[in-house]
């Protein structure tokens, strides 16, 4: 076995340090910004070239067809916010979950919703890049979550 570490230890989710939740949060803070805003410089420094989405209805988008759409203007976010977040860090990965608001318009239909995501990320050059997203339409408003759990 020699004083290799298994590949189950290597993958181990560890407890994030300070600064570790601090930069993940500001690269959620950093993308609901750069939605609202339309900055399509800022979500291709956040977002992998292989980034990609999955909606709440099950379809896919890819970075390119995002940021095409953007710019367009058929999917306008005009007020949003990230709340409830939670990181995991698997050494140079990391998994955040967390609860969206967003309104705004796709397609020119209005839409309000909250959400639950999940973003998985990877850490280049020194700086957090998210490579998939995934969300979920909250039924209803959720009660505050245990913590402690």
């Amino acid at each position: 076995m020699g004083d290799k570490p298994s590949e189950s230890a290597t993958f181990r989710a560890t407890t994030p340090s300070v600064p570790e939740c601090a930069e993940l949060e500001q690269v959620q803070q950093q993308l609901i910004a750069a939605w609202i805003h339309r900055d399509h410089s800022a979500l291709e420094r956040l977002l992998a070239q292989e980034w990609s989405m999955t909606h709440t209805d099950g379809r896919m988008s890819t970075r390119d067809e995002v940021l095409r759409d953007l710019d367009m203007g058929v999917n306008r976010l005009l007020e949003g916010g990230v709340d409830d977040l939670r990181f995991r860090v698997y050494k140079d990965f990391a998994v955040v979950t967390g609860r969206t608001r967003a309104r705004g318009e796709y397609k020119g239909h209005a839409y309000d919703v909250r959400l639950r995501f999940t973003d998985v990320l990877v850490r280049r050059d020194g700086r957090w890049q998210v490579v998939a997203s995934h969300a979920s339409r909250l039924a209803t408003e959720e009660p505050a979550v245990n913590k402690g759990r």
